[in-house]
């Protein structure tokens, strides 16, 4: 009986402080459902309700902590829950530029998400049903179109203000189509991924996409080994060299000879730390049945576990087209847009 009156009484305090202006102590008393769950969770109409106020309050902590309710108590969302998620995480959407190179890409101190994935993957459908926009992110059906690294905003100030919890920028990749870009190109982009991954301050997380009806192809491998280096890099101080593996050949030479390029360049994390996580998204999880994933994701682990990856990482199942793994990416964008 406790645990019902708990599941009633506890959103009705969340919901009064909300209307008296106590963020902090709304957030702490939905925190409380999250510590109290799976025995006493609200039903999923009334924390679709709780996560609509946060996000009128532009209150981030507390929408999260809507959602890590509902996950705890293992409430299954429904159409009306995820679109009330998205509206209170992104309430809007703007394109700002595409980078071509460190120089051109925004200045503001804004932190960022990053995809990247060879062409085709479904990077850009990701983003977009992730984000719940239509066309937020361009999509091509030819490999290495898209040669530019495209940048958005999500939940921009107002002119004149200063960027608050909960903006922050997404940043669409070119997809890494080495079947139809020339060799130079290739190198050319590889050393920019290396210089942007080990120099960037603004990334926070840098998310991979790898289809998960056929696992890690020489592409994934050949961004892994960068990302590798990268990270290392970022987190070194200015001047250290990171070891690589001069028997390589293939596109594995050419990310030494990117790797390389970056040292040469003097790009460095400054020795603080590295500030952002490696993510490893497998998508098209609807295609082809389960145990293709499941291969694919053992395929990954062995991959990162060849490359010497010691760092966590996540690894999650999506499908833009049924739209499974909504919520488990907007639990890996939870420190980039609370930052």
């Amino acid at each position: 009986m406790w645990h019902a009156v708990g599941s009633v009484m506890v959103p009705a305090l969340v919901d009064s402080r909300l209307d008296a202006g106590d963020l902090d102590g709304a957030c702490t008393l939905a925190e409380a459902m999250v510590s109290a769950a799976p025995l006493c969770v609200p039903p999923l109409h009334t924390l679709t309700k709780l996560t609509r106020a946060f996000g009128k309050a532009r209150c981030m902590p507390g929408v999260y902590a809507c959602l890590e309710a509902q996950l705890a108590g293992g409430l299954e969302a429904d159409a009306e829950s995820l679109q009330v998620l998205v509206d209170a995480l992104v309430r809007s959407a703007r394109f700002v530029k595409g980078g071509v190179s460190m120089d051109t890409l925004p200045r503001e101190p804004i932190p960022e998400v990053a995809f990247i994935g060879r062409s085709n993957v479904g990077k850009s459908s990701l983003v977009n049903m992730v984000l719940g926009r239509r066309a937020i992110a361009y999509t091509s059906k030819t490999p290495g179109k898209t040669q530019q690294y495209n940048y958005f905003i999500l939940n921009e100030p107002a002119a004149g203000q200063r960027a608050a919890v909960g903006t922050f920028h997404v940043v669409d990749m070119p997809g890494l189509g080495y079947a139809k870009v020339p060799g130079a190109e290739r190198r050319k982009w590889l050393t920019f991924l290396g210089q942007y991954a080990a120099a960037r301050p603004q990334l926070r997380l840098l998310v991979h996409l790898v289809d998960g009806q056929v696992g890690p192809m020489e592409v994934d491998l050949a961004i892994m080994r960068m990302v590798k280096e990268a990270h290392a890099r970022a987190g070194s101080a200015a001047g250290a060299s990171v070891a690589s593996n001069a028997d390589e050949s293939g596109i594995a030479a050419e990310v030494i000879e990117a790797v390389r390029a970056v040292e040469a360049s003097g790009a460095t994390g400054g020795g603080a730390g590295c500030p952002w996580r490696y993510a490893i998204v497998l998508t098209k999880a609807d295609k082809g049945g389960l145990m293709a994933v499941k291969r694919s994701r053992i395929a990954v682990e062995r991959a990162l576990e060849e490359i010497g990856w010691l760092e966590p990482a996540d690894i999650v199942m999506t499908s833009s087209k049924a739209k499974t793994g909504r919520h488990e990416m907007w639990r890996l964008l939870r420190p980039v847009i609370l930052s």
